[in-house]
């Protein structure tokens, strides 16, 4: 198991106890998605949560679902 990342704070990951399991990407999160789907991972991910800049919602949402399972897979949007 993975967990796929763009910048957050790293003791926040010690301390959930899944340091050993994130693969941090920095860039932005257009771009960290489109390595990951450059790098063959699309129907690979169970979960993603999209917590980013507004005006680009539409590119997250439409490169997410080409990186998650065609079943059994979810997507959560953040709305602040």
């Amino acid at each position: 198991m993975k967990l796929v990342a763009v910048p957050a704070p790293r003791h926040y990951w010690r301390e959930g106890g899944v340091a050993d399991i994130v693969e941090l990407h920095l860039a932005p999160a257009i771009e960290a998605m489109d390595h990951l789907l450059a790098q063959h991972e699309a129907g690979k991910f169970d979960f993603i949560f999209i917590d980013a800049d507004k005006d680009n919602y539409d590119g997250y949402y439409e490169r997410a679902l080409s990186l998650l399972r065609a079943e059994r897979s979810g997507m959560m949007n953040g709305s602040t």
